[in-house]
C-alpha cells in the first residue's frame, strides 16, 4: 500500500487512517459485547444459584456480573438488586457474619469497578453505615 518512494499521497493516508479507525470500532465493539455477555451470563448463573439456595455461589456469581461494568448494561442494576437482596435475607435471618462477610466482598466489588466516576456510591455509603453497625454490634457482644 504504501508506494516504492516512501511517499503516502493525502488519500492513501486517508484510506489508511479510515481502515485504522474501522478496526479500532471493531475491537471496540468486540470487548463491549464481550463485557455485556459475560456480565449476563453471571447473572444467569447467580439466579440460578440463588434459586437453589447455594446463597454464597449467588452472590459470589452477583459480584463477578457486577465487576463487568459498562454503564448503560442492563444488567448491573439486577445484579446490584440480587446481591443486596441475599444480604438483606441474610439480615433478616439474622446471619451476621454472611452478612458482613457479604457485605465486605459488596463493597470491594463496587470500589474495583473503574470508570469516569463512582457508580453506586450512594450504595457504597449505605454498605459502610451497616458494616459500621455490625462493627459496634459484634464489639458490643465480645465485651
Amino acid at each position: 500500500m504504501i508506494p516504492a518512494n516512501g511517499i503516502l499521497t493525502w488519500n492513501e493516508f486517508y484510506t489508511i487512517v479510515k481502515k485504522g479507525f474501522l478496526i479500532a470500532w471493531i475491537i471496540l465493539f468486540a470487548l463491549i459485547g464481550r463485557m455485556v455477555y459475560l456480565s449476563h451470563r453471571y447473572l444467569c448463573e447467580a439466579v440460578d444459584a440463588e434459586r437453589n439456595g447455594r446463597y454464597e455461589m449467588a452472590l459470589h456469581a452477583y459480584n463477578r456480573s457486577l465487576r463487568n461494568y459498562l454503564p448503560m448494561n442492563p444488567y448491573h442494576s439486577r445484579a446490584m438488586g440480587g446481591a443486596m437482596g441475599v444480604i438483606r435475607m441474610y439480615q433478616g435471618e439474622e446471619k451476621f457474619v454472611e452478612e458482613e462477610r457479604a457485605l465486605h466482598d459488596l463493597r470491594a466489588t463496587l470500589l474495583s469497578i473503574r470508570s469516569f466516576f463512582q457508580p453506586y456510591h450512594t450504595t457504597l455509603r449505605e454498605i459502610d453505615a451497616r458494616l459500621l453497625r455490625l462493627t459496634e454490634k459484634n464489639d458490643a457482644a465480645k465485651n
